[in-house]
């Protein structure tokens, strides 16, 4: 890959993942805390809570999540700026205050749907969280059109932070269980609210512009269709496992999840420096630079997707004895085929990102609404008959209706993505697994020496180069010696 993109990778990727690092280490070390003092329906029930919050937040956002930057981000003008975060302040109110009346209508339609002794405390989780977490995300849209991201990141640390603090508190030291996992994320978010305000330069007036919310909205609702079948794909298996199987289902396929979900959070962050590189060098370069872009990533994501698949395989029993629990071992299989699932997921969704890169918005789209339907109609088939596994069944197969959709549109454009080195480590990565479950052998050497032979392996297929590995440390000492030469100058000038 050319040096001067790969610098863009790397300085962006670092800089963004740091704060998200922190994050996952925080996030797997409060399930920890969860799997050991609550019980499998206590937790099922916390998952349900923020699983269905999540998607609440995002249907009621109206795509605005991404629309605030962009107008903000846009305009230099303070007043108009002011004029913009007091209208969607007002509108996220409204917007909040009626989703909330209408939870309190359909509280009997809900009861049937969530089938857990837990079900009052649920409802009454529910609207308190949503109110903080929309809130939550208004003033962290408004920080990111301003390009806060230094606050973003602090902020994100520090109320991750507190809800671990708070959450170890409550949980280990008072037994709260379900209740102590949210007063945590409660005051974890309102934290997060009162230093975005006041990061966010946030002046309050009574100002709302109606032609400015429905220009808004307009513009954001193509982004909202996309979030409700992303959703539908997704998340929705979350919500019918609750419905057919109950809590104690949901808590099994979360922690099946675990692993697999934090991997897909290191990859956006790799996707947020790809996103704007790859439009860029599309823009100024056209189809043979931007296809070098692509194919470079696809190989090297690939090799990395795929091995942590393998190390799942391996390891993944011993990692959720470790992790969690012995209870939640009947989770290993399930995290396996999600491994496999994410494989297929980065390579379509750096597939997608291109497509958007080069202008072609609607055909994500498109090709989500058939992942939806996959996923709708395979969840409601197989899950009565497979449990939670036939979840993971259904996300593979999902990704795998839509990578051909997205190379036909990728090649209607003239671009070229090449997908031979995927189908090469699917076969390393199969031949090792077929070896370690005919050997059925227990040994971490084993193990580990079938993990390490995926490396030469990548190697002989030119799936991983020499070259690779000399650019890789090349930028790390580059980047160092950066970080290295700012202190010794901010030193000196303290001196």
């Amino acid at each position: 890959m050319n040096r001067s993109i790969l610098s863009h990778f790397f300085s962006g990727t670092v800089f963004i993942g740091i704060a998200r690092a922190s994050t996952i280490v925080f996030g797997l070390i409060s399930v920890m805390i969860a799997t050991r003092y609550l019980s499998t329906e206590a937790y099922g029930s916390y998952v349900l809570v923020l699983t269905f919050n999540s998607f609440l937040v995002q249907l009621f956002s109206f795509g605005l999540g991404l629309v605030i930057p962009k107008y903000l981000a846009s305009s230099e003008d303070e007043n108009y700026r002011v004029t913009l975060q007091n209208t969607v302040f007002h509108f996220r109110l409204l917007s909040v205050f009626g989703l909330i009346l209408l939870l309190e209508l359909f509280r009997p339609l809900l009861g049937v749907f969530f089938e857990t002794p837990l079900f009052p405390d649920i409802f009454v989780a529910l609207p308190i969280l949503f109110f903080l977490v929309s809130l939550s995300n208004l003033f962290e849209s408004i920080l990111r059109g301003r390009l806060a991201f230094r606050a973003m990141g602090i902020i994100e640390f520090i109320s991750e932070a507190t809800e671990l603090g708070l959450l170890s508190v409550l949980v280990i030291v008072y037994g709260l269980g379900f209740w102590g996992l949210l007063i945590a994320k409660f005051v974890a978010r309102i934290v997060s609210i009162v230093l975005a305000y006041r990061a966010s330069r946030f002046k309050y007036k009574w100002q709302f512009d109606a032609l400015l919310i429905k220009d808004m909205l307009k513009f954001g609702f193509p982004l909202q269709l996309q979030y409700i079948f992303d959703f539908a794909y997704s998340k929705l298996d979350t919500l019918i496992i609750g419905s057919l199987i109950g809590a104690r289902g949901v808590a099994y396929y979360d922690i099946a999840r675990k692993i697999p979900d934090s991997l897909l959070q290191l990859y956006s962050v790799f996707i947020s420096v790809y996103f704007p590189v790859s439009a860029n060098v599309y823009a100024t370069e056209k189809e043979e630079k931007t296809n070098y872009v692509l194919n470079n990533s696809m190989r090297l994501l690939s090799f990395t997707a795929l091995l942590a698949a393998l190390l799942a395989l391996l390891f993944g029993k011993d990692i959720i004895v470790l992790l969690f629990s012995e209870e939640y071992l009947i989770s290993y299989w399930v995290l396996v085929l999600l491994m496999v699932g994410v494989a297929l997921e980065i390579m379509e969704e750096i597939l997608g990102y291109s497509l958007v890169a080069i202008g072609q918005p609607d055909k994500p789209l498109y090709i989500n609404i058939v992942r939806a339907v996959v996923s709708l109609a395979g969840n409601l088939i197989l899950l009565p008959v497979l449990g939670f596994r036939g979840a993971a069944i259904v996300y593979i197969l999902g990704n795998l209706v839509a990578l051909p959709l997205d190379v036909f549109f990728l090649k209607r454009k003239n671009l070229s993505p090449n997908l031979n080195h995927f189908f090469k480590l699917l076969i390393i990565t199969g031949a090792l697994s077929a070896v370690f479950l005919m050997w059925n052998s227990t040994f971490l050497l084993v193990k580990f020496f079938l993990a390490v032979l995926f490396v030469p392996l990548s190697f002989l297929f030119s799936i991983i180069t020499v070259r690779d590995v000399q650019v890789v440390f090349g930028e790390a000492h580059s980047a160092w010696s950066r970080f290295a030469g700012r202190l010794r100058r901010e030193q000196r000038d303290g001196i």
